[in-house]
């Protein structure tokens, strides 16, 4: 749930700090609508999402009533509903005005636990919190130069961004993530483990230490709740009010002991002692129990859902890198052989369709929409097809028939229970209003056991033929991912006596409940050994999880009442609004209203050495509220000009172009541009060109790739007297993409491939191709490229009269930890990367160039990735170059 305007923000901090009613009717099919509540606008585009909307504008403003308080005042927010994705998240932006992105979906993911008596209402306190923080603008006074972001509070460390959230989500109700039991069993295995990161290192966006970025989110929460418990929430106020008037070289840690009195490390290192002293006291009981069984693996990271072949021979896992391993299973369930099946997939679970196939359901990127689908895998060939398109999939289990039993959960359908059969899916089960299925487990003989929340409580229940429910366990008891043992019992995941999750049994002949394991970092994802020598299960330890077996003579066998965990607390503040709140008016949403320019930034900006120049350009930005239609007006100068004293200026509209604040990007963008602007002449010469050019582009998610498009034309005129003529330009690119980057944009795994085309009617027809294929181990990454062309324009030396060149280039990179920090991390030098690459070019001989660029990945203010690289070559002649990598 992290803002997303943390970047950007982070960048334009940096800026300023060193400048200075009727009744609503269901909508008929419109490009978009909004619902107008008095301090939120809710926004979205399908007229089914009506009734949800609603909702969230009902629980957006009984959030605010509770968090306007804290922080004084609340400014208006516009939240977009986004219904086509099933990947469950929120998304807050300070930028150009407070927003949040929601998802119109259930969570299914057991991770965030589900004590709230709404989900939304725990969504929303969390997003709004976000909101809130970064419209505190105490201490930064009145906006001066009009600057992107000086609208929003300067970004604190991550840790107090994410933590405060957590804080507030977990304060507000009776969920959150401060107290789950998830986050004291990970907090304390890792304080034993003598893993525990520094508070530089969990402030920083880029830290890969376990957890990686639920840090923020675990370790803020906790340890803002501990500042918050001994100092009260005003010192929270006061060091952000402090950290706002501090400027771009003040770290938070200052700010805080000139508000506080108190230093943070300090502060740091007694909460670190305190949870030290918690684990060691519950590690030592540990020792003279059973309970706890044997790791097999030792992958660590997010391993899940370990699943037993029906013969019990073979064990398939979810392992991380995102990847499905297979095992044989050795005596005493010990693991050999193992072996990867499938790479880059991170399915939740995973059922055995038969001998040798695999099913489970995960995210399908599509054009348009990303929704969870059912997949097979042959573990033999390691093939791997989709069963469904549009089924909106999640927690399979295979029938005795065959048949593939799934949830589907998403507003504003009720949830429901399908099974797909062969290519036909049919519903077997509908729940009732406002009851979610959140785990489902089939017997061997057919019995469907279900996890169903209602209200901030998870209860085990029967499905019966005729379509009710048998309950099993009462509703304290938060019984999670269930998986049968034979016929007559059922093995699920609960809140032990301890605090962090155990493992138990019940009974389903004399209603016996027993607890299984007693584990120091919790027990989860039961699955009981078909042959009935133990459980398989995902242990939580100070590296992550790995895979364990818990052997029938090593389980705890202890009974427990059925009043097993403390009944949940009352919720602070009501999930939804009274009665009286709302319906609120629903209207056609406009963008115009909110297109009025959001702030200035300097865009571009170049210092040249041979021959000396310089350029620079800004830029005054307009979004809308929808965050499709955009706008720039640049103004820029370039000694490299000659035309209009190099001077130059344009207007340009963007569809689409602002899609990193979107669940789904859209497929189609386009866009148009007039004025003028710097144009690559022949010749390699910069000229200024005045007119028009457009362009239209498609964005195609295919899953493991993704294919892009693009077309452009323009009518220009060059205005140097020189060489003063018209032209008409077009172009067309096509590209496909599998690959992955690091948080500073080097490309660590994957390819590209990409086709250009160029026609001017003064130069004529240019036709290339392009491609990449990169990898890393051990640290060491290799990239080669290749770039071959008809009449191609390079930035190396080619023949004037070439008709056809190709360029290749191999490359090796290594990057060394330096991990030097300014204050608690505001400024942060984390590596040195070398980057040495040969280079050979045919056009009309063959050449051979070098270069070697060595880099410093840095990060600035808590969260903006850049690289600065100095690199010094040679290809035709010496050169060298000097400048920024940023990955926003």
């Amino acid at each position: 749930m992290r803002p997303l305007a943390v970047t950007l923000l982070t960048a334009s901090a940096l800026l300023v700090g060193w400048a200075g009613g009727h009744t609503p009717e269901a909508p008929s099919r419109h490009a978009a609508y909004e619902v107008a509540a008095p301090r939120v606008r809710v926004l979205f585009e399908d007229p089914a999402l009506l009734a949800y909307a609603q909702r969230v504008a009902r629980e957006a403003e009984a959030a605010l009533d509770v968090l306007e308080p804290l922080f004084g005042s609340a400014p208006p927010v516009t939240l977009r509903v986004e219904g086509e994705t099933d990947v469950y998240n929120g998304l807050a932006s300070a930028l150009p005005r407070p927003n949040v992105g929601l998802r119109a979906l259930f969570p299914t993911d057991t991770a965030l636990g589900y004590g709230a008596e709404s989900d939304l209402a725990l969504l929303l306190v969390h997003e709004l919190t976000h909101v809130l923080q970064f419209a505190f603008l105490e201490g930064r006074g009145a906006p001066r130069l009009g600057l992107v972001g000086e609208t929003a509070a300067t970004p604190p460390p991550a840790w107090l961004i994410e933590g405060l959230a957590v804080w507030a989500e977990s304060t507000f109700t009776a969920g959150g993530r401060r107290d789950a039991a998830l986050t004291r069993g990970l907090l304390e295995s890792v304080a034993l483990a003598g893993r525990w990161p520094t508070l530089p290192e969990v402030s920083l966006a880029t830290f890969s230490g376990w957890p990686g970025a639920q840090a923020q989110y675990l370790f803020g929460g906790a340890f803002t709740d501990a500042l918050i418990t001994r100092h009260g929430f005003g010192a929270v106020l006061a060091s952000l009010r402090a950290f706002n008037a501090g400027g771009v070289l003040r770290p938070f840690a200052a700010a805080w002991r000139e508000a506080v009195g108190t230093d943070l490390e300090a502060e740091w290192a007694t909460w670190r002692a305190e949870v030290l002293a918690r684990a060691r006291t519950r590690a030592a009981a540990l020792h003279e129990v059973r309970g706890v069984g044997a790791r097999r693996t030792a992958t660590g990271w997010y391993t899940r859902a370990p699943t037993p072949s029906p013969d019990g021979r073979r064990l398939a896992w979810v392992s991380w890198p995102a990847a499905i391993k297979l095992a044989e299973v050795g005596p005493g369930g010990t693991l050999e052989d193992e072996r990867t099946l499938l790479e880059g997939r991170l399915p939740t679970a995973l059922a055995w369709l038969d001998a040798r196939t695999l099913v489970y359901a995960r995210v399908a990127p599509r054009p348009g929409r990303t929704l969870s689908e059912l997949f097979a895998l042959d573990v033999h060939t390691g093939v791997e097809r989709q069963l469904t398109n549009g089924a909106r999939a999640k927690l399979p289990a295979v029938t005795p028939e065959g048949c593939v039993l799934f949830v589907r959960d998403a507003p504003p359908e009720r949830a429901r229970l399908d099974a797909w059969c062969e290519g036909d899916v049919r519903t077997r089960w509908t729940a009732p209003p406002g009851v979610h299925p959140v785990g489902v487990a089939v017997s061997p003989a057919g019995q469907v056991a279900l996890s169903l929340w209602q209200r901030g409580a998870v209860r085990l229940a029967l499905l019966d033929p005729e379509g009710g429910v048998r309950w099993l366990t009462p509703p304290e008891l938060q019984a999670l991912e269930p998986a049968w043992r034979g016929e007559r019992a059922l093995l699920f995941r609960a809140v032990g006596p301890q605090g962090v999750a155990e493992l138990f049994e019940l009974s389903l002949t004399d209603g016996r409940l027993v607890q299984q394991t007693r584990t120091l970092g919790g027990a989860f994802a039961p699955a009981a050994s078909p042959e009935g020598t133990g459980v398989w299960y995902v242990a939580l330890g100070g590296g992550g999880y790995d895979v364990a077996f818990l052997s029938a003579a090593d389980a705890l066998q202890e009974r427990t009442p059925h009043a097993l965990a403390p009944a949940a607390p009352p919720l602070k503040t009501p999930p939804a609004a009274p009665p009286e709140r709302g319906p609120f008016p629903v209207r056609p949403y406009t963008p115009l209203p909110s297109l009025a320019p959001f702030g200035w930034l300097p865009s571009a900006g170049e210092l040249r050495v041979a021959p000396f120049g310089a350029a620079a350009e800004v830029s005054v930005l307009g979004l809308d509220d929808s965050a499709a239609h955009s706008y720039a007006a640049v103004l820029g100068f370039d000694t490299a000009l000659t035309a209009t004293s190099g001077l130059y200026g344009y207007v340009r509209y963007d569809y689409g172009a602002y899609e990193v604040l979107r669940a789904v990007p859209r497929p189609l963008r386009f866009g148009v541009q007039a004025g003028a602007w710097p144009y690559a002449g022949g010749g390699g010469r910069r000229e200024t060109a005045f007119g028009v050019r457009a362009h239209v582009g498609a964005y195609l998610p295919l899953d493991r790739y993704t294919a892009s498009l693009r077309a452009e034309g323009a009518a220009l005129r060059l205005l140097d007297p020189t060489l003063a003529r018209g032209a008409l330009e077009a172009s067309a690119h096509a590209a496909l993409a599998e690959e992955r980057t690091d948080p500073w944009g080097y490309r660590v795994r994957g390819g590209r491939a990409a086709l250009h085309g160029v026609w001017s009617a003064a130069r004529g027809l240019s036709l290339w191709g392009e491609g990449v294929v990169a990898r890393t181990e051990a640290g060491w990454g290799v990239e080669a490229a290749w770039l071959a062309g008809f009449r191609p324009r390079w930035p190396l030396p080619a023949a004037p009269a070439t008709d056809v060149a190709v360029l290749s280039t191999l490359g090796l990179r290594r990057s060394l930890p330096l991990a030097l920090r300014y204050g608690d991390g505001l400024y942060a030098a984390e590596r040195v990367t070398l980057e040495p690459r040969l280079r050979l070019w045919l056009d009309g001989a063959l050449h051979v160039g070098a270069d070697l660029t060595a880099s410093l990945d840095a990060v600035l203010g808590y969260g903006t990735p850049v690289s600065f690289g100095v690199t010094l070559g040679y290809a035709g002649g010496v050169w060298l170059g000097v400048g920024p990598r940023a990955a926003f």
